[in-house]
């Protein structure tokens, strides 16, 4: 697949397998993981009596915690949640959907049902494709669970309605500044209004946060203080940290400067408490409210300040102290959304600040592509920027976690430059991110990244740029089903690609898709063509997986005789390279032709090499079960029952396990035929 050169690793070359609908699934029997994603306990939590007594009689059913903005709603979720741990000993989901983030658009529910497949432990490969498949696959996982979801944030029905468990055995609590009325009356979700904090609840707070005395020796002040937050958490919140900064100050001070800055409610207790920020952490706040993506990690903030790492660390700890920013994970910082707007407006050279993070992003994530595929083409990139210091992880472990945490903030970052009409940029995100799309199963980011990167490079009129796009498109399209789509792409991309690398892609692209669709006549032509394309331009790696696709597809058309030396060929070149990936693939090929032409022990001996490869080499554990059938059935061909049992029997635990379930029937079926 372009320049991921055979991303997908297969014993046969074509798409991969997915699940096309799930309705009464077989789940098999398994220790599952028991999420645990709720955010913190909020301290000092006053009030919420009626309300919280309310979520107790929703145990097993959905409830919708609405109100303002500030008002605590995402509070008193987290309350009512830490309160009754023992109601949901098979785990706690949570996600923030971003339904009112500044300047973004909101958590598409597609996203959240992936990040809640993945917390569920569904292997990254054997996630179905369609948003209606994997939601029914979520609805199957959490079925008879107790388990408890918390959809934070919802701006609409729609985004929530694919996170509904479906079963009684799961609580839902939904938080949203609207009323989401179809929740009520189509899902039987129970209302939950919140209101501002009464006068006396409001001063509880802030006696919580301040202590008794202080509270106590300055009544009047605090009075005014309460006036002013206008009972909204969030603002009581942000006024006790000031008064907290500085403990030897009268309350009435405080009060007096609130009282200067002629402002209504949280603008002003936010402006008050900015104003006596430091310059670097003023500028920061700013550069935060512009920076894409839901949160934000440490590293990418130092960039985006353009701060060396220590005083970095010293910054975003005093915008913690002043209420500004949220450590809610170690190392991952965010902001409520009202913060956010504020800090925006606030911003200054927030270009600069943009620049230096969208290079952090840029090059880490190169970096990180590298080690989760080396056999790339790499691109080369422009020097960050002054203040940019990118991450070098040091090995492929590391780069997927850096790559898994940051992913939403990547995207979010190229739709952003997108807009800006900084547009090689945009195309160099899809490409570092492809190999980690296909490694994790982001099928539909991979279309998403693409689509991007084709709409820049058309306004940049990059011909080659373009059928690259195009190319990349036409391969996710394959993955994803989309066959219609896929080939428009692809011939496409072979009319215009103007150099020898391009022609050969598109060709090897377009050969495994007429593959799937049966035309094998042409598929061999493109299959050969790619071959001579690569060859011609001495790219030897390319050249090796041409070879192994070509042979494949002489193989089906049944030119034995043409086949076995263009695998050979295609064993040699990889070992040669030392791309391991690619010598399994070629085992296994080789191992399928002489399984058809009656040479099974060879077959068996091929099947094998493949096999110590998957399991000590690469720990690939997406292939083992493929090359375990093909194991199974040289041992079945040769007699040998109890062996063909054995791997069979392993092979199908192995689907099972990952959720790849038509293929475990099959090779059930080969089970029950013995």
């Amino acid at each position: 697949m372009d320049e991921t050169h055979n991303e997908v690793a297969a014993s046969t070359i074509g798409a991969v397998v997915q699940a096309g609908s799930i309705g009464s699934l077989y789940l098999p029997e398994q220790r599952r993981p028991v999420p645990k994603q709720l955010p913190a306990a909020p301290r000092h939590f006053v009030g919420r009596g009626t309300e919280l007594a309310l979520l107790d009689e929703v145990l097993g059913g959905t409830a919708v915690i609405g109100g303002a903005g500030g008002v605590g709603k995402t509070w008193l979720a987290l309350r009512w949640a830490h309160s009754r741990l023992d109601a949901f000993p098979d785990g706690r989901l949570h996600v923030d959907l971003q339904g009112f983030a500044p300047g973004g658009d909101p958590l598409p529910a597609a996203v959240a049902v992936r990040l809640f497949l993945d917390a569920l432990g569904v292997p990254p490969g054997s996630l179905p494709v369609s948003l209606t498949a994997q939601a029914a696959l979520y609805r199957s996982l959490v079925a008879g669970r107790h388990m408890l979801v918390v959809l934070d944030n919802a701006a609409e029905e729609a985004q929530v309605e694919p996170l509904l468990p479906g079963s009684p055995s799961c609580t839902v609590l939904v938080t949203s500044r609207r009323y989401l009325r179809g929740l009520v009356t189509s899902h039987g979700a129970e209302p939950v209004g919140l209101d501002v904090l009464s006068e006396e609840d409001s001063r509880a707070v802030l006696t919580g946060r301040l202590g008794e005395d202080r509270v106590g020796r300055h009544g009047d002040a605090v009075a005014e203080l309460v006036s002013w937050c206008g009972g909204l958490p969030l603002a009581l919140a942000t006024v006790a940290a000031r008064a907290r900064q500085h403990g030897d100050f009268p309350l009435s001070v405080l009060a007096e400067e609130l009282r200067a800055d002629r402002l209504d409610g949280l603008r002003s207790v936010l402006s008050w408490s900015c104003r006596l920020l430091s310059d670097r952490a003023s500028i920061l706040f700013g550069l935060l409210g512009h920076a894409p993506g839901p949160d934000i990690g440490f590293e990418a903030a130092a960039s985006l300040a353009g701060l060396p790492g220590p005083q970095a660390r010293e910054v975003l700890r005093e915008l913690e102290d002043a209420h500004l920013v949220h450590e809610y994970v170690p190392g991952r910082y965010r902001m409520h959304d009202l913060v956010r707007g504020y800090a925006a407006e606030q911003a200054v050279d927030q270009e600069r600040g943009l620049r230096r993070l969208t290079d952090f992003y840029l090059h880490t994530a190169h970096a990180a592509d590298y080690l989760v595929y080396a056999h790339r083409r790499r691109l080369v990139l422009d020097e960050p920027v002054p203040g940019c210091v990118p991450l070098c992880p040091p090995d492929d472990g590391a780069a997927l976690a850096w790559l898994d945490a940051e992913h939403l903030c990547l995207l979010e970052t190229q739709r952003t430059v997108l807009a800006l009409g900084w547009y090689p940029v945009v195309a160099q995100f899809a490409h570092v991110l492809t190999s980690f799309h296909y490694r994790r199963g982001h099928l539909r980011d991979q279309v998403t990244s693409w689509e991007r990167g084709l709409a820049a490079a058309e306004r940049l009129g990059d011909v080659s740029l373009e059928a690259k796009a195009l190319r990349m498109l036409g391969n996710a399209h394959t993955q994803t089903g989309d066959h219609k789509a896929a080939t428009a792409r692809l011939r496409r991309a072979l009319e215009i690609g103007d150099d020898l690398f391009a022609q050969g892609q598109a060709c090897m692209a377009l050969a495994m898709l007429l593959e799937i669709e049966g035309g094998l006549a042409e598929a061999v032509e493109c299959g050969e063509r790619a071959v001579r394309s690569f060859a011609e331009l001495g790219d030897t790696l390319c050249e090796a997986d041409a070879l192994g696709l070509a042979s494949w597809l002489h193989v089906l058309v049944g030119n034995h005789d043409t086949a076995l030396p263009m695998a050979l060929r295609a064993l040699a070149m990889h070992r040669e390279l030392g791309n391991g990936a690619g010598e399994a693939v070629a085992h296994n090929s080789l191992g399928q032709l002489a399984q058809v032409t009656g040479r099974y022990r060879e077959a068996l001996e091929h099947h094998e090499q493949a096999l110590a490869w998957h399991r000590h080499v690469a720990g690939d554990a997406w292939s083992e079960p493929n090359t375990l059938d093909l194991i199974g059935q040289a041992h079945a061909a040769l007699g040998q029952v109890d062996e063909a049992r054995t791997a069979w029997q392993r092979s199908v635990e192995m689907y099972e396990e990952q959720f790849r379930l038509d293929l475990a029937a099959k090779v059930r079926n080969r089970l029950d035929a013995l």
